[in-house]
């Protein structure tokens, strides 16, 4: 399963609550469109690491087959 997410607003809590997800083992593919220097970002000031980012251009197509 593919799951596709956006933080929302980048000063709001999205962006936390997407790295604390990502914290655990997940038993299907999560991507996140999002700015990825945001997201190491706040990793780092939440404390946490286990973020991997990765920078990619998918057209819509790609993402939803």
């Amino acid at each position: 399963m593919r799951i596709v997410i956006t933080p929302g607003e980048p000063a709001g809590i999205g962006p936390d609550l997407i790295i604390q997800y990502v914290q655990h083992a997940q038993a299907h593919e999560l991507i996140c469109i999002a700015d990825p220097i945001m997201l190491q970002a706040r990793a780092k000031k939440l404390g946490l690491c286990r973020i991997i980012v990765t920078t990619q251009t998918f057209c819509e197509k790609e993402l939803f087959t």
